[in-house]
């Protein structure tokens, strides 16, 4: 990523990029290279905030909304005493129910493919603890985690079962998204916002395209209801409403708000 950066600032190749990855951490090495490369750079995974005045925008929500949304969820719920943590390392160790030291609710660091054991485990007790998957959960990735009580973060906009609270627009992406490739995820609405915040940006440029450093001034001043969030960077560079942030789970037929 950071060689196709350095491409971009030799031979202009692009005029703005979309990172998909997870950015737990800006290193400086990747800020320097969209410095260095002067493109606007919009990242759609958790990544904390970025620096104002750089050439970042984050889409998504950072780790700190994240794990506050846990944290409170799982205080109000009686749970946090009693919560174990564990990578995809650490699951991969437990072979039984014992381990689990009578956890009651199991906080997870990856998505539902990294701890394709841990369900079995998990279901062979009396009472199964509460699973909190991580936010790249894609719905169709579950497997046997739709019989556990399993919940992860992501937008309450991007629900099946056309809730009334949805707009329109909001409706026809998951629907469409549904037909193709099966119940929609917030990172897939993301990316989907980051191509529709730079083409307004270069909409609000004029009749003429705009410069690197034109988009840059236009996603700065840039607030837009995307599908996952309702975006707004002024004044900072995570433009993802911590409002529209919520546990969503598998209902059985589709994704819902978790209530």
């Amino acid at each position: 990523m950071l060689v196709e950066l350095r491409r971009a600032a030799v031979e202009t190749l692009a005029d703005a990029a979309v990172v998909g990855m997870p950015m737990p951490v800006l290193s400086p090495q990747f800020v320097a290279a969209a410095a260095l490369a002067a493109l606007p750079v919009l990242l759609t995974g958790p990544a904390p905030e970025p620096s104002a005045g750089g050439w970042l925008f984050s889409l998504g929500p950072t780790p700190a909304q994240i794990d506050r949304l846990v944290a409170d969820d799982l205080s109000a719920r009686g749970l946090q005493s009693s919560a174990l943590r564990l990578d995809p390392r650490s699951a991969d160790a437990i072979s039984g129910p014992l381990q689990l030291g009578g956890a009651r609710a199991l906080v997870l660091a990856g998505s539902p493919k990294d701890f394709s054991r841990l369900p079995g485990v998990a279901k062979a007790l009396a009472s199964p603890p509460a699973a909190y998957l991580g936010y790249l959960t894609e719905p169709g990735d579950l497997g046997d985690f739709r019989d556990l009580p399993s919940v992860w973060p992501g937008s309450r906009h991007v629900v099946g079962g056309a809730p009334r609270e949805q707009s329109a627009a909001r409706r026809a992406f998951v629907d469409a998204y549904g037909q193709r490739r099966g119940p929609a995820s917030t990172p897939a609405a993301t990316a989907y916002d980051a191509l529709t915040l730079i083409a307004e940006a270069v909409e609000r440029g004029g009749p003429e395209p705009p410069s690197r450093e034109g988009l840059r001034d236009a996603l700065d001043r840039a607030s837009s209801e995307g599908v996952a969030s309702t975006y707004s960077f002024f004044g900072r560079r995570a433009g993802f409403r911590a409002s529209d942030l919520a546990l969503l789970r598998w209902s059985g037929s589709f994704v819902t708000e978790a209530r």
